[in-house]
């Protein structure tokens, strides 16, 4: 019985090459750029760095590849583990990195100075970027990040196309590296607000966290009909 059981759950790792294909290529441009930044800004990007970025990747890889997405859809609390590994490790593993520099500096030179650059110098995006910075905003795309997608018409289209799947996780990992990033505030980053704010800001997200846990524990009718 049991190595049927553990056939079943190696078995159940998806390999998608467009996953490994994006974390692969992340995973080198950093460490092309993190061994240049070392010799420049050695206290800044050390072997910290370096194994948090990788580790948030694997935990990126472990979330979305590994038997947790083939019996999410079996079982809420592994689909559940999903998300609390996308919201609670990966993005701030991602941001202790500090991969502004790093990611700009691995990049081949072409694509920095006719892409990137020019991006990252225009105006509108600088502005946006600023904007999505401040606490309030940050929270804000959090919480509705997070409630959005666990209102049971969308979690069920979730649940069934696997389209629809991947884009709520790209948009759970888009919105805690938002959330996270006032409270990280990783190098080169400039604060956004006083740093008592945070306090607050930080129970604020723990509190609407137990009030929609709080609805999984007590409600009293089937919230998602596939499980």
């Amino acid at each position: 019985m049991f190595p049927s059981s553990l056939e079943s759950i190696l078995g159940s790792w998806s390999f998608d090459p467009s996953i490994l294909f994006v974390t692969t290529t992340a995973a080198i441009i950093y460490i092309r750029g993190w061994r240049r930044l070392r010799v420049e800004h050695r206290a800044r990007f050390g072997p910290a760095q370096l194994a948090a970025f990788l580790g948030g990747l694997a935990c990126g890889v472990l979330a979305i590849c590994s038997p947790l997405d083939t019996f999410g859809g079996m079982l809420l609390w592994v689909h559940m583990t999903q998300h609390v590994l996308l919201l609670m490790v990966v993005a701030p593993l991602i941001l202790i990195a500090r991969p502004a520099g790093p990611l700009l500096r691995g990049l081949p030179m072409p694509v920095l100075q006719g892409v990137v650059g020019p991006a990252l110098a225009n105006r509108r995006i600088r502005a946006v970027g600023r904007c999505l910075s401040t606490p309030v905003i940050a929270l804000s795309i959090f919480i509705l990040a997070t409630w959005i997608w666990h209102v049971p018409a969308l979690y069920e289209v979730a649940l069934i196309d696997p389209f629809w799947h991947r884009f709520e996780h790209v948009t759970f990992l888009a919105a805690s590296i938002i959330f996270w990033f006032p409270v990280i505030r990783p190098w080169p980053a400039s604060p956004t607000g006083p740093q008592w704010m945070i306090v607050p800001y930080l129970l604020i997200a723990d509190l609407q966290n137990t009030l929609l846990a709080a609805i999984f524990c007590f409600v009293d009718r089937v919230l998602y009909p596939t499980y």
